[in-house]
């Protein structure tokens, strides 16, 4: 069996158990053509080029701490319109494939069509999504605490304490670095380097915690724009979901968010009715956004690259 050939059937069967996922929360809710229309009805469409800007923000946000990542592996830092540009088209695909996946093979991909190494440039995609997963990791600790206990006040007054313990825990892998290159010293040149500057790591842990902020004020503004659900709920929920949805390497999560978010919002009390109408709206808002945000950016790249190969002939 080829490569390609496990590719296409690991694809597949994530494809399979994604519909399966959904359709077991789509019964066990039995959510009928009602509900879609109902969500449909209550948007606040004013509030679509809100989230629309946020989810630009986030892609930015990546841009630059892929930049920061790629200059600390030894590279040299991407053109704006190439970090940015391959976050917006693997966040666009990642709404029905793998995001993790897309992000590393889009920055890959950047790399290569820049002239610069490819592998580094997977290596520095992965670093970026890892870097989203371990924050969301260690804020998960204080929103499950506040989960199990059913405050969710104890988050909201937990995560900034939370966040500086994280930042502490960076600084004393830093200080292993020696220990590291030791263990592994034929590898260590290869990724230690990122570990050098501490103002690099600061860099890239600062914007890890700004993605979850941004994160969380588009889940409000999805929120907003659909249902009723207590914003300080919706808090708790964003690094809990973020982690399961990226253990499960579903394509486009779906499945998994449905079924994290019902289950946390419903731990918490809240109405199953808008329950319901908040995850409808955000599937379908976290899906035809970032897609318009891959398109708009596609078409300005292929308008920059046509007037760029007409103006040598002009002249």
């Amino acid at each position: 069996m080829t490569n390609w050939t496990k590719r296409i059937l690991i694809s597949s069967m994530s494809v399979i158990i994604a519909i399966v996922v959904i359709w077991f929360w789509w019964r066990a809710f039995e959510i009928e053509t009602n509900d879609v229309t109902a969500m449909v009805s209550r948007l606040h469409w004013l509030w679509l080029p809100v989230i629309l800007l946020l989810l630009a923000v986030h892609v930015t946000l990546s841009a630059r701490r892929w930049s920061v990542i790629e200059v600390g592996l030894g590279g040299q830092r991407p053109a704006f319109r190439v970090s940015f540009g391959s976050g917006a088209i693997a966040m666009g695909l990642g709404t029905f494939l793998p995001a993790p996946l897309m992000n590393v093979a889009c920055r890959g991909l950047a790399n290569r069509i820049a002239g610069a190494s490819g592998g580094r440039g997977a290596l520095s995609g992965a670093i970026d999504q890892g870097s989203d997963f371990v924050l969301a990791g260690l804020l998960a600790i204080p929103a499950g605490f506040a989960l199990l206990q059913g405050d969710p006040n104890i988050y909201l007054w937990a995560a900034p304490p939370t966040v500086v313990v994280g930042l502490a825990l960076v600084f004393a892998v830093m200080r292993a670095r020696p220990i590291l290159q030791r263990l592994w010293p034929e590898k260590s040149s290869a990724w230690i380097p990122i570990l050098l500057s501490r103002k690099s790591i600061l860099h890239i842990y600062t914007i890890s915690v700004l993605r979850i902020v941004n994160l969380t004020l588009i889940t409000m503004a999805v929120n907003y724009a659909s249902g009723e659900a207590s914003p300080k709920t919706l808090a708790v929920a964003v690094p809990l979901v973020m982690v399961t949805t990226a253990i499960s390497m579903l394509p486009g999560a779906i499945g998994v968010s449905e079924w994290s978010f019902s289950a946390i919002l419903q731990l918490f009390g809240e109405v199953p009715e808008e329950t319901v109408i908040f995850i409808l709206a955000n599937r379908l808002l976290l899906t035809v956004l970032p897609i318009i945000l891959a398109f708009m950016t596609m078409m300005i790249v292929l308008l920059r690259y046509n007037r760029s190969e007409r103006t040598p002939s002009e002249n």
